[in-house]
């Protein structure tokens, strides 16, 4: 049909170019479907070769698996002795680099010479003070219970009030025995001795 149509129009017409078109593309079509059954025809024993070559691998790693497991604890033992060199080469180039430095900002003060006793605590600054301290105390309590207990212990005490007046004051001859009843009173060590009537 093309022969007759090219006869017919001419070889340059735009139908028989198009005619022309259409048979190579139905050329190549027909060319890649053939290329194709072809493949698959002959993939079917290449997929069977390619499933043999892979259970051979398989059945092969299987049988080397405690070795590849041997090569994998080497070779972490072997990053971890790396890691472990890494860090001491490191750790001396850094001591090398302070080994340089001479100036070490410090100055040598002299002999140092410890005290023969201690600085704290000071007994004898601790005794003065406990003593001095009970003392100042002492005084201060006595002065508030004076202070706070008004009784009437003699004539010089009637003197601060003005409403009671003092009439009279009856006095105990102070005697040898009376005396030594004082005496013993303020110490605190002797009963009252016994009057005796006159």
């Amino acid at each position: 049909m093309l022969a007759e149509e090219s006869k017919k129009l001419g070889p340059n017409h735009p139908e028989i170019q198009e005619l022309r078109a259409r048979r190579s593309l139905i050329a190549a079509v027909a060319e890649r479907q053939a290329k194709q059954a072809e493949a698959i025809s002959s993939g079917a024993s290449g997929a069977a070769a390619l499933a043999k070559a892979l259970e051979q691998q398989k059945a092969r790693v299987i049988g080397q698996r405690e070795q590849v497991e041997k090569l994998r604890q080497l070779q972490a033992d072997v990053d971890l002795r790396q890691q472990q060199y890494r860090s001491t080469a490191a750790r001396a180039a850094q001591y090398a680099l302070e080994a340089r430095v001479s100036d070490v900002g410090m100055v040598p003060l002299g002999v140092v010479v410890t005290p023969s006793t201690p600085i704290f605590p000071n007994k004898r600054l601790m005794a003065i003070g406990a003593i001095g301290l009970g003392l100042a105390l002492g005084l201060a309590l006595s002065l508030l219970l004076e202070l706070l207990n008004r009784r009437v212990r003699g004539v010089e005490d009637l003197s601060i009030s003005s409403e009671v007046h003092c009439i009279g004051v009856v006095e105990q001859p102070l005697t040898r025995s009376r005396l030594a009843w004082l005496m013993r009173k303020i110490l605190g060590w002797a009963p009252r001795p016994k009057e005796v009537p006159a």
